[in-house]
């Protein structure tokens, strides 16, 4: 459900669709009058809401919205029977086009999605951001462009299949899924025939359940894409904190998971992710040592002292006007990173980005007027 502004409706024309309250409880029919019901004001103040799949009509339009799109047309795919198989490998292509397409658009854009964003289905989610986590890598690395979209598929596939309960890996608790033997079943039955893609999950797969051993990325038998699909996975399940997976004690989940991890990573991957997303990726809540309070917005050539835009001042307060700072300057230096549920108030990422950055608004006509063809 997402909720609707004061600008969004109408009040004296008939809704095209229904309303609800906070609850989930629909309060406004379609085709009934605001203005009509004494309660509008009420409901209004306390909060309305609208089915959010009626969002999803329009096209993205930012790198954002990109991701955000990736992540709803996830989630019907895994609920799609496996029988429907024929569409299937041409329909993850298309979600990872969209990845791709949000990189393109603006690569910080996305990884700053990845860090603040914790909307829609929380499996569709990790797939989605581990897929945006591998890009940047990937583009690093300079791989061509061909092999990366089988890779972007095999990480947007990892976990598409209902995993078996979880188990705890490592200090940082993340709660890693159980596969099958080789974790490439499901994917056969939907017809998926790339050998880059079955091979990148089969491994990944293969890493992430090592039994009571740690992580054996070193392994010459795995493959670049499969060390990197299953770190960028770490890193993902590690920033999420809400759902199955539990975050890490450390706030600086890149800094924990290579710590906990780096030992057996080949130093050309962990070398590739860190040039790749910095120490503080962009998008990171941080203190500054001035007490502000600010987000990473982009990387310095000092991978440990990125730009960050500051927000709110030391005591909380929203600063009059967003302040640009280069940490590189002793007076702005880092103190400390923070979780974003930490912030007085969430982040406006269009604030620091730009329009690449905004949701999804209320369509003109969809609260009211004539519904919209699907």
């Amino acid at each position: 459900m997402r909720k609707i502004g004061r600008d969004d409706i109408d009040a004296t024309a008939p809704l095209a669709y229904p309303l609800h309250d906070v609850n989930g409880r629909c309060v406004l029919e379609a085709g009934s009058v605001p203005a009509a019901n004494a309660n509008w004001p009420r409901w209004l103040n306390g909060g309305l809401y609208v089915d959010v799949g009626l969002l999803w009509r329009q096209a993205p339009c930012g790198a954002r919205q990109c991701v955000q799109h990736a992540i709803v047309r996830l989630t019907e795919l895994k609920q799609a029977p496996v029988e429907n198989s024929r569409a299937f490998a041409d329909e993850m292509t298309a979600i990872a086009a969209l990845v791709s397409e949000a990189w393109r658009r603006d690569s910080d854009v996305m990884t700053a999605t990845v860090m603040l964003c914790r909307d829609g289905d929380q499996a569709a989610r990790q797939a989605v951001y581990t897929a945006c986590v591998a890009l940047r890598v990937l583009c690093c690395m300079d791989m061509p462009e061909a092999h990366g979209a089988s890779v972007l598929a095999a990480a947007l596939s990892l976990h598409l299949e209902q995993p078996l309960p979880a188990r705890p890996l490592g200090r940082l608790g993340a709660l890693l899924p159980r596969a099958g033997v080789d974790g490439v079943s499901g994917l056969r039955r939907r017809g998926v025939r790339d050998p880059v893609w079955l091979d990148t999950v089969r491994q990944a797969k293969r890493i992430l359940n090592e039994d009571d051993q740690p992580l054996r990325l070193r392994d010459k038998q795995l493959s670049d894409e499969a060390q990197l699909i299953a770190l960028a996975d770490l890193l993902c399940a590690s920033l999420d904190e809400t759902g199955s997976r539990q975050a890490g004690a450390s706030r600086a989940v890149l800094r924990d998971v290579l710590i906990e991890h780096g030992a057996h990573v080949d130093i050309r991957i962990a070398s590739s992710l860190i040039r790749a997303l910095g120490v503080y990726p962009v998008g990171t809540v941080v203190q500054l040592a001035r007490g502000e309070i600010g987000v990473v917005s982009d990387l310095s050539e000092q991978l440990d002292a990125p730009w960050v835009c500051s927000l709110f001042g030391e005591l909380g307060a929203p600063l009059a006007e967003p302040v640009l700072r280069d940490t590189r300057q002793g007076g702005n230096a880092i103190r400390e990173s923070l979780s974003a549920m930490e912030l007085p108030s969430p982040v406006n990422m269009a604030i620091i980005w730009g329009e690449e950055a905004a949701d999804y608004r209320m369509p003109s006509g969809l609260l009211h007027g004539e519904r919209q063809s699907v």
